[in-house]
């Protein structure tokens, strides 16, 4: 699975090939196209929290694929969203800054408290800079951004580059920025690079001297493992394909939630490569998509999402919370008009 640069997490990695296991063109009984597939007693039970990467609106669902919580920004996102502890959402927003325009564009983060209630607001935007893809919320209530900043033919001459690598003469590195520091930290900063192919781990402890050389910092050494230990494709591998976005997220049971962003598929797996839970997402950009209409296909608008998480209960940012459910997202769709065409949620 290909996906844009996005945090990982510290510590021993089992790191992971995936290639597709959910068919997003598959259609169930009775023409089902969108919403819940497969819900088996081997699925983890919790909330999966997603946000409709074209869509104002994040949800949060339980296992049976019904809405039990929902939130609305002015913004789509740009491109991840995270519960936190303390029941808030971690929200990254797209500005339609139309210096950056190589895919992720972010520039906003947003923290809603359960109520929908904007708490608190950071802009990282400009001709120069833009955040983007994904955030990490620390322990101590900072958070670590993506970031990708402008660099002229100039800058880029005076710091060393071969001229002639310079393909379109400017460049966009990467750099990543912790807001709000109010105290030293130790631990590790887990990335994944798309454009190399390669996992990074950086030592939060280390020194920008250190950082020239290949030893330093609290771990002082290169980090493994050296080969992933685990895998995961589907039987048939042209059924999981995603061309970028996505993501996978192990679950406290053992088995893997895969996000298939640009078609739109959760979908959980046993450590064994069994499909336990399954789901596509039904909102568009301009709401919802009835059963029989497919995604990308007959002229229909995509269903793309940039990521997906599994709460479990009894996660903190739960404790307490009203988790009624109420109907599935594509029992929203309204009859009027043309049948079967997408209608704004009510």
């Amino acid at each position: 699975m290909h996906r844009k640069s996005d945090f990982g997490w510290p510590g021993p990695q089992e790191t992971f090939q995936t290639s597709d296991g959910a068919n997003a063109n598959r259609v169930g009984p009775d023409g089902q196209t969108v919403g819940l597939f497969k819900n088996s007693p081997q699925a983890f039970p919790g909330y999966t929290l997603f946000a409709p990467k074209h869509h104002t609106l994040i949800y949060l669902i339980d296992n049976q694929g019904r809405a039990v919580h929902q939130w609305k920004s002015q913004y789509e996102p740009g491109q991840s969203v995270y519960l936190l502890e303390n029941g808030h959402l971690l929200h990254c927003c797209f500005t339609r800054n139309k210096g950056f325009t190589r895919g992720g564009e972010g520039g906003r983060l947003e923290e809603f408290d359960w109520d929908g209630n904007l708490v608190w607001e950071f802009e990282y935007s400009s001709d120069k800079y833009l955040s983007h893809h994904d955030v990490k919320p620390l322990p101590n209530g900072n958070i670590l951004m993506l970031a990708v900043e402008k660099k002229s033919y100039e800058e880029c001459l005076a710091a060393g580059f071969d001229p002639g690598m310079l393909r379109d003469e400017q460049l966009f590195p990467e750099h990543i920025i912790e807001v709000q520091p109010t105290r030293p930290k130790g631990g590790q900063i887990v990335l994944s690079a798309r454009g190399c192919n390669e996992i990074w781990v950086i030592d939060h402890s280390t020194t920008t001297k250190e950082a020239a050389g290949h030893t330093g910092g609290k771990g002082g050494k290169p980090f493994g493992p050296q080969r992933p230990v685990w895998k995961y494709q589907a039987k048939n591998p042209t059924d999981f394909y995603s061309s970028e976005i996505s993501g996978a997220h192990r679950l406290p049971n053992g088995n893997t939630l895969i996000c298939a962003g640009v078609r739109g598929v959760f979908f959980e797996i046993t450590p064994a490569g069994e499909t336990v839970w399954e789901y596509v997402n039904p909102v568009v950009h301009d709401g919802v998509l009835a059963q029989g209409k497919r995604s990308g296909q007959e002229d229909e608008p995509t269903n793309t999402v940039f990521r997906a998480y599994r709460y479990p209960p009894d996660y903190p940012g739960l404790v307490g919370k009203d988790l009624t459910p109420g109907g599935k997202l594509e029992d929203v769709v309204t009859r009027q008009g043309e049948p079967g065409r997408p209608q704004r949620p009510q």
